[in-house]
């Protein structure tokens, strides 16, 4: 879950990074937001994008069944234009190997 936390650091140093001060926090959005997680992920169980749907409640999931940690194709590439379009809009698909929650 690290990757929607954001750090919020007291100074930089020179290497422009300074470990002390950092917290981290949850990240809360209403934005609109696409996650799209591979079944066969091991990397990244796709529990994780339930969690972070939680932070941004706005967000639409998309499960692909046949996938693992590289989700994208041919077959989500209209869900991304129409999310584009209209990124409030539910989407849907009648791809059988996504599903959309």
């Amino acid at each position: 879950m690290r990757f929607i936390f954001r750090n919020h650091s007291q100074g930089y140093n020179s290497q422009g990074y300074n470990n002390r001060g950092i917290t981290k926090k949850p990240f809360y959005s209403n934005k609109p937001v696409l996650l799209a997680d591979g079944e066969m992920d091991n990397a990244c169980r796709p529990i994780y994008i339930d969690m972070i749907h939680h932070y941004m409640p706005n967000s639409q999931r998309v499960l692909s069944t046949d996938r693992g940690h590289i989700v994208g194709g041919k077959e989500l590439e209209p869900l991304i234009q129409l999310f584009l379009e209209d990124p409030y809009r539910k989407l849907f698909s009648s791809d059988t190997h996504l599903i959309l929650y």
